[in-house]
């Protein structure tokens, strides 16, 4: 089962281009799985794009409901709410993929937050699509404690890392 999680928050507008249409591949190309979009909080949106073949269809259904495109990023509520929801069982058969640039408010909430769901799935990998030397190496040095996170800024490098899995 995979679980994909992508920060849509103003932070991350930059990358919307590429990351959207990551998230829409990837509910194409997986039967089991649960898509979610976050930022301020997390909301699942798998239905939008297995509804349709049509990219734009899926998009402009999605942005029509969303709250959470362009909102200050708080990956710890996502992250808790993820372990919360019973319906999106996190299990030792689940692998959770997180689209983000690791930019957030409280980020030994997020820390404590990823841990627990780390706990609970077979593995936990973070595309980051901000080139490294952006990244802000505090935060992200105790998110990598819990995740494998890469370098994603390209289709190249997308397509390498999926290969991998």
């Amino acid at each position: 089962h995979l679980l994909v999680m992508c920060d849509v928050s103003a932070s991350m507008a930059q990358h919307a281009g590429f990351t959207i249409p990551l998230l829409f591949a990837l509910s194409h190309s997986a039967v089991k799985i649960d898509a979610f979009v976050c930022a301020g909080d997390l909301e699942p949106v798998t239905t939008y794009f297995k509804q349709t073949e049509n990219y734009y269809e899926a998009v402009d259904k999605l942005l029509a409901k969303t709250m959470q495109v362009g909102r200050g990023t708080q990956l710890a509520l996502a992250f808790q709410h993820l372990s919360q929801q019973a319906k999106f069982r996190l299990t030792s058969a689940s692998c959770l993929i997180v689209v983000s640039d690791a930019e957030t408010i409280e980020p030994a909430e997020c820390h404590k937050a990823l841990k627990q769901v780390a706990a609970r799935v077979r593995k936990v990998f973070w595309l980051n699509p901000q080139r490294r030397e952006q990244w802000n190496n505090e935060i992200v040095a105790e998110l990598r404690r819990y995740c494998d996170m890469e370098v994603c800024t390209s289709i190249n490098q997308t397509i390498r890392f999926l290969n991998r899995l």
